[in-house]
């Protein structure tokens, strides 16, 4: 089941959860606004020692909504430790 409300960027996030990636993780870019909800762009790989923040729940219970750089992604749970 797909949680609608996950595909809104969120106007900000706070830092508790800023951290650095260990490894290479594959994650799901938020890309292009319509009507303030985002699309879902590629898959690509996000690298290690990159800095991420959790931002929000994913799209369903295995997923969860990070930033880096300023972009928006969902990553699995499972590759963020």
């Amino acid at each position: 089941m797909i949680i609608e409300d996950s595909l809104y960027k969120p106007k900000f996030s706070n830092g508790p959860f800023a951290r650095s990636l260990a490894k290479n993780i594959s994650a799901i870019e938020l890309n292009g606004l319509e009507n303030g909800k985002a699309r879902l762009g590629p898959v690509l790989q996000l690298p290690s020692g990159a800095q991420i923040e959790v931002c929000g729940e994913g799209f369903n219970d295995r997923m969860v909504k990070i930033r880096s750089n300023g972009k928006y992604y969902f990553a699995f749970r499972s590759d963020l430790g």
